[in-house]
């Protein structure tokens, strides 16, 4: 490489670099200022020539950095948790809730059931005639 080098720091889903900076040596230091959690990702560099033939390097191993938001209400350990993890533990928080109504339905049922059959069985009893007191 020449001594004229642009030094290219891109994230991954992105298709600008986020920084660019001109070095006449063979690093760069890039720094990011008042950060947010959109910056979370993946980060690699490369370099190139500013001048024909324009070689450029591989891009670097990706470092990932994490910007947490302060106002998160998320606790560590929902951070950590994979995406499909956590839908498995909802779907099956949904199913235990299915199972409690279906219960609750059942239960309601069976005391409609007694209702009714207590009220078919009083209806069908004779009753007491009441016969007129003498004058």
């Amino acid at each position: 490489m020449t001594e004229y080098t642009m030094f290219m720091l891109l994230k991954e889903g992105v298709p600008s670099p986020v920084q660019v900076q001109s070095s006449e040596s063979n690093r760069a230091d890039f720094s990011l200022h008042n950060v947010t959690a959109t910056d979370t990702g993946n980060y690699s560099c490369v370099y190139h020539q500013k001048e024909a033939p324009f070689w450029a390097s591989h891009p670097s191993d990706h470092f990932k950095i994490l910007v947490s938001d302060p106002n998160d209400e998320q606790t560590d350990m929902e951070k950590d948790v994979s995406p499909s993890a956590l839908s498995e533990c909802y779907t099956k928080i949904n199913l235990i809730r299915l199972e409690m109504s279906a219960m609750f339905v059942v239960l309601m049922a069976v005391f409609l059931a007694e209702a009714w059959y207590s009220h078919r069985v009083s209806s069908s009893r004779p009753r007491p005639c009441s016969t007129p007191a003498p004058p």
